[in-house]
């Protein structure tokens, strides 16, 4: 099972939709780092080289996702190829209708 870190969000917007996209991407973005499988599918096709993968020296095993948020366009095609997606929108999703 994967441990996912305690967050506490504070949001501006009352807005329910709006809100569930914004957590909903948090999610994404810690789940896809636990279980990233370091094939760098992501990392080649990004059209704006705005990934990079690494290994994790303190795991062995494990990588890190870096992104740098300057040349993100938000494209999603990183997280259409990703291998292990399938899984972390099924994480996400259980975890949002716990919190929601």
């Amino acid at each position: 099972m994967i441990k996912m870190p305690t967050l506490k969000i504070l949001f501006k917007h009352k807005g329910d939709k709006i809100r569930r996209r914004i957590i909903k991407n948090i999610l994404r973005i810690v789940t896809r780092n636990s279980i990233c499988l370091g094939c760098r599918l992501c990392e080649t096709s990004c059209p704006t080289n705005a990934i990079r993968i690494i290994r994790d020296e303190m795991k062995e095993g494990r990588f890190i996702i870096k992104l740098d948020s300057n040349k993100c366009t938000g494209c999603l095609i990183c997280n259409n190829l990703c291998p292990t997606g399938v899984f972390y929108e099924m994480i996400a999703e259980k975890i949002l209708q716990k919190i929601l």
